[in-house]
């Protein structure tokens, strides 16, 4: 079924602090939102979080913690999430960087309770283009399709128009997913 998502989102607070003895930046918002489905089994949904960035000169942390009700059209279900996510970019020079990320979603929906995600990539950047490659695993508690996904993602993008001109600059990327699923009977 198709869904169309209306989000909105409000950023209630946006606190930008600096420590310039440590050189390290620290930004931090908390969000909320509310979703409307046109799925016959969803009703509407709404989230609230907090999104907090932590960055010196070779360390980029990204910091989520988001919580999530929807309801659903029989007005007496619903599912709650709890989603925690980590990702960090390092800096090895100015033109490469490795990239790792954790995630981990906690369920009422026993279907999508306990979803484990870690990643892996390195980015090199040659004056407007990138080249990539993202290797991640993820794990969950699922009766269904698998209970296992592997997932390779080489990529490449470049940069065109002028940054300081009028239309500014833009940022195109292409990308190749190979994904395999591996459910409970296989390794």
């Amino acid at each position: 079924m198709r869904k169309i998502i209306l989000t909105f989102l409000f950023t209630l607070l946006f606190t930008p602090c600096y420590l310039a003895a440590d050189l390290i930046h620290k930004m931090s918002a908390p969000y909320i939102g509310y979703t409307t489905y046109s799925d016959l089994s969803k009703k509407y949904g709404y989230n609230l979080g907090l999104y907090s960035k932590f960055k010196n000169d070779k360390h980029n942390f990204d910091l989520l913690l988001d919580y999530n009700k929807i309801n659903y059209t029989d007005d007496i279900s619903a599912t709650n999430n709890l989603d925690m996510a980590l990702l960090h970019h390092y800096g090895i020079d100015n033109t490469l960087i490795l990239n790792s990320s954790f995630n981990y979603l906690f369920s009422s929906d026993n279907g999508y309770n306990q979803i484990f995600s870690i990643m892996m990539g390195l980015e090199k950047s040659v004056d407007q283009f990138k080249l990539g490659a993202n290797i991640s695993f993820s794990k969950f508690n699922s009766s269904s399709l698998a209970n296992k996904l592997h997932q390779i993602t080489p990529y490449f993008g470049f940069y065109f128009g002028d940054y300081n001109s009028l239309m500014g600059n833009f940022f195109i990327k292409f990308t190749y997913e190979t994904i395999t699923l591996h459910s409970k009977n296989t390794a």
